[in-house]
């Protein structure tokens, strides 16, 4: 299934009308409310807002 939001700044993939990452089915996303994700939007939205961790063996310094 294809969409397309208006909003969708692609440059960045955020949402102009929110001005935050772009996490379709979030808080105030104009797609319809009667849409069904696999991933909830809200673990989505956390997933994004959480920073990764880096590993010890990221660090190129060794």
């Amino acid at each position: 299934m294809a969409w397309e939001c208006p909003h969708l700044d692609q440059s960045d993939d955020n949402c102009r009308r929110l001005k935050q990452p772009c996490v379709p089915g979030r808080k105030g996303c104009t797609l319809p409310k009667n849409l069904k994700f696999a991933v909830p939007p809200e673990v989505r939205v956390a997933e994004v807002n959480t920073p990764a961790i880096k590993s010890d063996t990221d660090d190129s310094s060794h």
